[in-house]
């Protein structure tokens, strides 16, 4: 039977495997896990021990926290833990389901598949994050406009470049970072009009040029944090200016101390 994952602090009351937790009238018996617990693949590992409540189990919370790179915080003003978040809320889950946009009944042949490829860095670090297209149809595309929004506490965009796969980028590429909004703008148009500099193979369509924050983790003691960039508006249209549906993977930055 599959235990459901709970996460709550645990206070240890005493050092046997029998721990009590009391709340209100109510009283539970914890019983120490005999099982192991394993995170994104790895065995989570901490000086609190692992609880099962009710065939439950439960996890230190400021451990659990180290391990996704969360912030917790005991708030002694206010007496409540707070758990807190890099930029997007959901930056530490490992994979964003792919969505489909631009999609109404009896619009669109084609479908190419946008992602964001997810890179590790470190503070101070420059690193190159690409934007991949599969499945770019047979008729090409003729223009798009794409926007990407990204996380402005903990990343800075440098600049934009070209991919492989942009046809007379000095011509049909250009961009936009609007720095207060923490967007990117990216156009493409086949400038030629006759067909002659549609992208027609997949590939590197866009290079994003940032630089890790440096001081991502003062006052953290976490010592890994999720930085997503996630879409915006985008449209696609081949030569004849039909619409090109696209499913959106976003990426992360996974930033380690």
């Amino acid at each position: 039977m599959k235990k459901a994952l709970c996460i709550m602090v645990v206070i240890v009351l005493a050092s046997t495997c029998l721990i009590a937790y009391a709340a209100e009238a109510n009283q539970w018996t914890a019983l120490k896990a005999t099982f192991k617990v394993f995170v994104k693949g790895e065995e989570f590992q901490s000086q609190d021990p692992t609880v099962a409540i009710n065939g439950k189990t439960y996890l230190p919370l400021k451990a659990i926290g180290d391990v996704l790179g969360v912030d917790v915080i005991w708030n002694e003003e206010l007496r409540r833990v707070e758990v807190a978040m890099t930029g997007n809320e959901s930056g530490n889950k490992e994979d964003v389901a792919p969505v489909v946009i631009n999609h109404k009944a009896g619009t669109g042949e084609y479908i190419v598949d946008v992602a964001v490829e997810g890179v590790k860095a470190k503070p101070g670090d420059t690193v190159e994050i690409p934007l991949k297209f599969e499945n770019v149809p047979a008729q090409g595309i003729q223009s798009l406009n794409l926007s990407l929004y990204y996380d402005s506490k903990a990343i800075e965009v440098l600049k934009v470049e070209p991919g492989s796969i942009v046809t007379n980028p000095k011509v049909n590429f250009d961009y936009n970072v609007v720095y207060e909004d923490s967007e990117i703008i990216m156009l493409f148009d086949d400038d030629s009009a006759k067909g002659e500099g549609l992208i027609e193979t997949d590939g590197v369509f866009a290079k994003l040029i940032v630089k890790v924050k440096s001081d991502i983790f003062n006052d953290s003691e976490a010592s890994k944090k999720f930085s997503l960039i996630t879409f915006g508006e985008i449209n696609f249209c081949d030569y004849d200016f039909n619409t090109i549906l696209a499913t959106l993977k976003e990426g992360r930055v996974e930033i380690e101390k």
